[in-house]
């Protein structure tokens, strides 16, 4: 996958983990540590089946299944 065209990338890794501690600290304020522990872990979840739905699609399906989730 080429990441150079898209608009979401960052210019260095050490930008990208500053904007993302940013926003998590920008989350967790005013919640309860159940809910920050919550969130936490409805996210990873959420990164967890993008990969495997990348994973597959890369490796698993042809063009024309690609398709349908388009």
């Amino acid at each position: 996958m080429n990441f150079n065209n898209m608009n979401f990338c960052f210019n260095s890794p050490c930008e990208a983990v500053t904007a993302l501690t940013a926003l998590a600290v920008t989350i967790a304020r005013g919640k309860s540590e159940d809910e920050v522990t919550l969130l936490g872990t409805y996210f990873t979840q959420l990164g967890d089946t993008l990969l495997t739905y990348a994973a597959v699609d890369t490796i698993c399906c042809d063009d024309r299944m690609d398709q349908t989730f388009q």
